[in-house]
């Protein structure tokens, strides 16, 4: 449907960048570019705690603990919050996928941005940190199985291949570590209490269908590690919401 000329001009005459915007732009503008090992820490000492649980879960507890341990920042004039690191202009790192471009960076001391364009400065009680989970992470990352698995299929040659710029989408996302999400507006519409409330029913009918002895008790089992999984990450989320609420209620008090 086309939006009608007065409509064009009441968009055209919204004031988008306010007082409160500027203020907040010129901010993080002026604001130094940090890269933060938290993140990174806290998914990894996770990840060394959950070995018996299925692979959704692993991931779901790991994401809970980097929410739990995520700083809490509100700052002037935002509203919208919830911040990656603690810094007004900051990045984490994510080891689990690709720890070898960490190490390399540590090593030349010479931090870059996700962008790639730019360079960071690094704390050096996060240095450490980082540095811990991409040793751990070596030979266990989504990179290193990705190249175990093409040099399996495609032999040495594979990485004479990557090294003159071939790529395939997995060793793209594996490489450059970035994270790609899916979001279902189903969240915003219905919000994550009742989310959990009906994954909370589903596994209670799948746990009762086990006395059955049904032919497809693996898909069940699947689909219950499914179900905890939404349940661990929406009720950590909750307490990461929770967390900025009374952070806001007490700055409101003393304003």
């Amino acid at each position: 449907m086309a939006i009608s000329s007065e409509a064009m001009k009441g968009i055209n005459s919204t004031v988008v960048f306010t007082d409160r915007v500027k203020k907040r732009h010129l901010e993080c503008e002026g604001a130094p570019l940090w890269i933060s090992g938290r993140r990174g820490r806290s998914f990894t000492e996770s990840w060394k705690t959950s070995e018996s649980e299925p692979l959704n879960v692993r991931w779901a507890l790991a994401i809970a603990r980097v929410l739990d341990e995520s700083s809490i920042v509100i700052r002037d004039g935002e509203l919208i919050v919830g911040s990656e690191t603690k810094y007004v202009r900051g990045a984490e790192v994510v080891p689990e996928q690709n720890p070898h471009d960490i190490l390399k960076s540590l090593e030349q001391k010479e931090v870059r941005t996700m962008s790639e364009v730019m360079s960071a400065s690094v704390d050096p009680e996060e240095e450490a940190a980082m540095r811990e989970a991409a040793e751990y992470w070596i030979g266990k990352s989504i990179r290193d199985r990705v190249e175990t698995s093409r040099l399996r299929q495609c032999g040495p040659q594979y990485l004479d291949l990557i090294d003159n710029g071939v790529r395939v989408m997995t060793d793209s996302v594996a490489r450059v570590g970035k994270n790609q999400g899916n979001f279902n507006p189903r969240i915003i519409r219905e919000g994550l209490q009742l989310t959990i409330d009906r994954a909370r029913q589903e596994k209670a009918k799948v746990m009762q269908s086990w006395c059955t002895f049904p032919k497809d008790a693996f898909a069940r089992y699947h689909k219950i590690a499914v179900l905890d999984s939404i349940i661990i990450v929406c009720e950590a989320i909750i307490r990461f919401a929770r967390k900025h609420a009374e952070l806001a209620r007490q700055m409101a008090e003393t304003e």
